[in-house]
């Protein structure tokens, strides 16, 4: 529970290096660059090396059109921290008190975790009889919910289908969990729904941008929540 709250601090303060500069402040992002072990450099020629190195290793790790049983398992174990993640986007993204800069990021990084920000559905906020939510649709009603702010509880979080190769040259699978989503104000905290879901999991390859380079990278994001 600690890293977790020392997880979403640090995304906090993200959000914040993120904000547009002034006109009288410099850009904190010019030439910010960090090594593969998260320590930061500024000097020019470290910053190229160790920028080349990173490369180097990612297309090594990443270059392969197929992957094996053990980069499976790894990705299986990515989808499971990727939905910690998720929870805390989504905390922040419904905290009342927090400024709007700020929750436009977490709905930004709350879209990236899906393959599909414009089909994919979910069920969070829904009844067993209901339709789910567009993903849009679902940020909406948690924007305009009356509670300081919301958490998602994932519990025995849990690989339920195994990452496997589609025809599509994709591997997928589902992770499932169960657990609560709670309604958190200054007089009562509301279980708003609890139950078990499962996520369907999809890997694929595609672009990311690495400064000017770019490279095609196996990434795991979500499909449907059910």
């Amino acid at each position: 529970m600690k890293n977790r709250k020392i997880h979403i601090i640090l995304i906090i303060l993200g959000f914040a290096l993120w904000g547009a500069p002034t006109c009288n402040d410099p850009d904190p992002w010019e030439n910010a660059r960090v090594q593969a072990n998260g320590e930061i450099i500024s000097d020019e020629l470290l910053v190229s090396k160790a920028r080349e190195e990173i490369i180097e290793s990612i297309e090594k790790e990443f270059e392969a059109t197929y992957l094996d049983k053990e980069n499976l398992r790894a990705f299986e174990e990515r989808s499971k921290e990727k939905l910690l993640d998720f929870t805390d986007y989504l905390t922040v993204y419904s905290t009342k008190k927090y400024d709007e800069s700020f929750k436009n990021q977490a709905r930004r990084m709350l879209l990236d975790t899906y393959v599909d920000k414009g089909s994919s559905r979910t069920n969070l906020l829904s009844s067993p009889n209901k339709n789910n939510h567009t993903l849009d649709e679902f940020l909406e009603e948690v924007n305009n919910m009356n509670y300081d702010f919301i958490k998602l509880n994932p519990d025995n979080i849990s690989i339920s289908d195994s990452l496997k190769l589609s025809e599509n040259g994709n591997y997928t699978g589902e992770i499932s969990f169960s657990g609560e989503i709670l309604g958190i104000s200054d007089l009562d905290t509301l279980i708003i729904r609890s139950g078990v879901n499962k996520i369907e999991l999809i890997v694929q390859r595609s672009f990311k941008s690495f400064g000017n380079d770019s490279l095609k990278v196996w990434s795991v994001q979500f499909g449907d929540i059910q």
